[in-house]
């Protein structure tokens, strides 16, 4: 295959058939109506504006899980304006612009772009391939939501870095004011994306500047330091997000996630399927085994890769030969050290993030200095395509594997019964799963109701309502001021979602059934797909 890319026609061909290759899980995400929960808040703040005539601030004031989340991402006016705009554009309503997988395909093309700079060719096709068959990037990219938009905005500007360091170990003032303009648009988007943007480059300037006294022996005339200290003004002074993280930051919950990120770890590695299930919804026993040899491998590389082209560095004294792989080291490096500040960050709101997109970034750069650059053999290309191989088994598992029923066709499924809500209720509070909750929220702040009917998702109650026994169930709801539980003939046979982080709970089977026997619920609506139980509160 190699010397059948020697010539330029067979070369580009090939590498065009292969992206359009990578383009099949965004189209299937965009066919089968995938979408991430959380850009259900963005299409409610779009409507709000829609009819508002301009982007509201916190428009929601009563509470629930969905009117909160809204409200929080509210002062993002990028991304909610980008949206309306589109919308506007293309005369389609905002539920339907939110299904492009337009953000997806522009990030297949950027990552291949990325990784030809780094390696050429046959590397910017591993990148695409990771990237495209990637389940996570196929969520977060597959619809027009803030973390799609934010994301996009990131590998840009990732890019951008990249090619100015490689080509010139420079950053030339177009590209300055480039990335501060990219900056504040992710600003106006992702606050997550914007933080780990300005932890790269600022961990970037902090290696280029001190690299010789650690010992890589780089020598740098670079002026990326200057960027990063205007990122970190201008974040500090129009974000508040780090404040608010600060405020609630919590070491407690710190160590505990600590201790839940390795007792998933050896859950997956001695089989323990109960404790597995709580913080991914295995079904298939392939799939853990492809996760943790993904897991293992990529952890393998990246410490092997990093160490290795260090010792590297310090063994020869020549400057000259590291000068394009040597910033690309410089940059690894960087993501590396901000791959860990995300995960304390989710660990210190209680969450266990296991893995990040930009990982494969990491990986398939070290692979090429460490090993692609440096060896003659054809076999050089063995790891990588053994990665993307697993890659591409991973997606199709995932892909049939009932932990697909996290986001494939809620709105279809959820519309009939979300018109029924908005056509008959006018208050209330109702609570569901993460994903039939989030698109009830959507749809009914189309019925400007919204700011009427509380929706919420269970969240840690999630067992104390679908599990225990009722007396669970009417303390929780009255403790939470419920009125209304939405349940899904799907709750039978597939996972459900607590929370988009969980906790996840095993398929109900005849378990549903037993709602109907609970005395203080009564069904009031009944589609043979969707449940709408009314809860009475005999303390109202």
């Amino acid at each position: 295959m190699f010397e059948y890319l020697n010539g330029k026609k067979p070369k580009r061909l090939l590498a065009f058939c292969i992206f359009c290759l990578c383009i099949i899980p965004k189209l299937l995400a965009f066919i089968y109506g995938c979408m991430d929960p959380f850009t259900n808040s963005l299409i409610a703040l779009g409507v709000e504006t829609q009819i508002n005539g301009h982007i509201p601030l916190a428009p929601y004031t009563i509470a629930g899980t969905w009117q909160t989340h809204a409200n929080f991402i509210s002062s993002r006016a990028g991304v909610i304006s980008f949206f309306v705009t589109l919308s506007s554009i293309t005369g389609l309503s905002i539920s339907c612009v939110s299904h492009f997988p337009i953000p997806g395909i522009i990030y297949l093309i950027v990552s291949y772009v990325l990784g030809r700079k780094i390696g050429g060719v046959i590397l910017g096709l591993l990148f695409a391939v990771s990237f495209g068959f990637m389940w996570q990037p196929t969520l977060t990219t597959s619809s027009f939501g803030y973390q799609s938009y934010g994301n996009l905005l990131q590998i840009l500007i990732i890019f951008i870095l990249v090619c100015k360091l490689i080509d010139q170990n420079r950053l030339q003032r177009e590209y300055f004011i480039l990335i501060i303009l990219a900056f504040y648009a992710l600003l106006q988007s992702y606050y997550m994306a914007e933080f780990l943007t300005l932890s790269i480059i600022t961990i970037m300037s902090f290696l280029l500047l001190y690299s010789r006294k650690i010992g890589l022996g780089f020598q740098s005339r670079n002026n990326i330091h200057y960027l990063a200290l205007c990122l970190c003004i201008a974040f500090l002074a129009f974000d508040s997000i780090a404040y608010e993280f600060l405020e609630g930051v919590s070491f407690s919950l710190l160590f505990a996630s600590a201790s839940e990120y390795f007792s998933y770890v050896s859950s997956v590695i001695f089989g323990e399927i109960s404790t597995a299930q709580e913080y991914r919804p295995y079904t298939h026993p392939i799939s853990k085994c492809i996760d943790l040899a993904s897991v293992m491998i990529t952890w393998v590389i990246m410490l092997s890769g990093i160490v290795y082209y260090a010792y590297d560095m310090r063994r020869h004294k020549s400057k000259s030969q590291f000068n394009k792989y040597g910033s690309i080291y410089i940059i690894v490096l960087s993501l590396f050290f901000t791959f860990f500040a995300r995960v304390l960050i989710y660990a210190s709101k209680g969450k266990v993030s296991i893995g990040w997109p930009l990982q494969t970034i990491i990986v398939y750069s070290l692979i090429q200095i460490c090993f692609i650059s440096r060896l003659k053999t054809k076999l050089k290309y063995a790891l990588p395509i053994l990665l993307v191989f697993m890659s591409i088994v991973r997606f199709s598992l995932i892909w049939y594997d009932q932990s697909m029923s996290m986001t494939a066709n809620y709105n279809s499924l959820v519309k009939p019964s979300s018109n029924w809500i908005g056509n008959n209720l006018y208050s209330g509070s109702v609570v569901s799963s993460n994903q039939i909750s989030a698109e009830v929220f959507s749809i009914l702040s189309e019925f400007r109701k919204a700011n009427d009917i509380s929706v919420n998702q269970f969240g840690n109650d999630a067992k104390g309502i679908l599990l225990y026994p009722e007396e669970n169930l009417t303390k929780i709801f009255s403790l939470r001021q419920y009125d209304y539980l939405l349940l899904s003939k799907s709750f039978e046979n597939q996972p459900i979602y607590g929370g988009f982080w969980g906790p996840y709970i095993r398929p109900l089977g005849n378990k549903l059934e037993v709602f109907n026997n609970y005395t203080r619920l009564s069904k009031i609506y009944d589609n043979n797909i969707l449940f709408l139980y009314w809860f009475s509160d005999v303390s109202k």
